[in-house]
C-alpha cells in the first residue's frame, strides 16, 4: 500500500476513515471508494457541523511522493463529489490544498475551482468578492 484516501469530518468529535490504496490507483476505483464511503461519513449521529476539506494533488499521475495515478479530470471530479454531498445536506466546508509537486499542478486545482464554479456548486458570489 502506497498511499491512502482519507476522510476526516469534524463536530464535537473527529470521525475519520482510512481506505487503503494500492499503488498506482487510478480514477475509477479511487472515485468509487470516496462515492461510497462519504455518504456514510457525512450522514453519521450527530450530524457534521463543518467538513474541513484536504483536497491534496499529490494523488495526481506522476507526482514523485503520492504513488496514485489520478488524472487531472479525475481531481476534478473528486472535488466534484465532495461539494456536491456536503452541499446537499447544506453542511459548511472548507477547502485548503495540500500536497502536489508538479508544475502542472496549480492548474489543475484552478480548473478543479472553475468546475465547480461554472456548475454554481460554489457560490459565484464567494469567488467574484473575494
Amino acid at each position: 500500500m502506497c498511499s491512502v484516501l482519507c476522510c476526516a469530518l469534524w463536530w464535537s468529535g473527529v470521525i475519520h476513515r482510512r481506505l487503503p490504496l494500492g499503488m498506482y490507483t487510478e480514477d475509477a476505483q479511487y472515485l468509487r471508494l470516496l462515492e461510497h464511503n462519504l455518504p456514510d461519513m457525512l450522514d453519521a449521529q450527530p450530524p457534521p457541523r463543518a467538513v474541513v476539506y484536504v483536497a491534496g494533488t499529490d494523488v495526481l499521475e506522476g507526482d514523485p511522493l503520492g504513488c496514485l495515478s489520478i488524472t487531472a479530470d479525475g481531481i476534478v471530479r473528486r472535488d466534484e463529489i465532495v461539494f456536491r454531498a456536503v452541499a446537499q445536506r447544506k453542511i459548511p466546508l472548507v477547502m485548503v490544498t495540500a500536497g502536489g509537486y508538479q508544475p502542472q499542478t496549480a492548474g489543475v486545482i484552478a480548473n478543479s475551482l472553475l468546475n465547480l464554479w461554472r456548475k454554481e456548486i460554489i457560490d459565484r458570489n464567494v469567488i467574484s468578492n473575494a
